[in-house]
């Protein structure tokens, strides 16, 4: 079983089509770190292209490309020129303007191992 509490969930593009991981620990982190959730960066004229400061895990040095302050979101291994898509799932409850008083978010179609 898996549960899931408040906050964000944060996949990574696998190795093959349509795959998707949970991010790593220091993925989620960093990631989390350059979207700058709760800022005022999207007021005015969104950014077209974000490249962040590059940063190093282990051997390996990476940055992320935020297209539009917000979305798509990229990870790219700068050593191995990989590119990798990231995307991002707000879990919080959320209040619906129609006749609901309250919905939660829902999550369709992704295969977590």
């Amino acid at each position: 079983m898996v549960v899931f509490t408040s906050g964000y969930l944060i996949i990574v593009e696998g190795n093959k089509s349509d795959e998707w991981n949970d991010a790593l620990p220091w993925q989620e982190e960093k990631f989390m770190e350059a979207m700058d959730f709760g800022s005022m960066k999207s007021m005015g004229i969104p950014n077209p292209i974000t490249l962040t400061e590059p940063f190093t895990n282990g051997d390996f040095q990476y940055q992320f490309k935020i297209i539009n302050d917000w979305n798509p979101c990229y990870i790219i291994n700068m050593t191995t020129g990989k590119v990798r898509e990231i995307k991002y799932l707000p879990l919080f409850k959320t209040k619906d303007d129609s006749s609901q008083k309250v919905s939660d978010n829902t999550i369709s179609q992704i295969k977590m191992k």
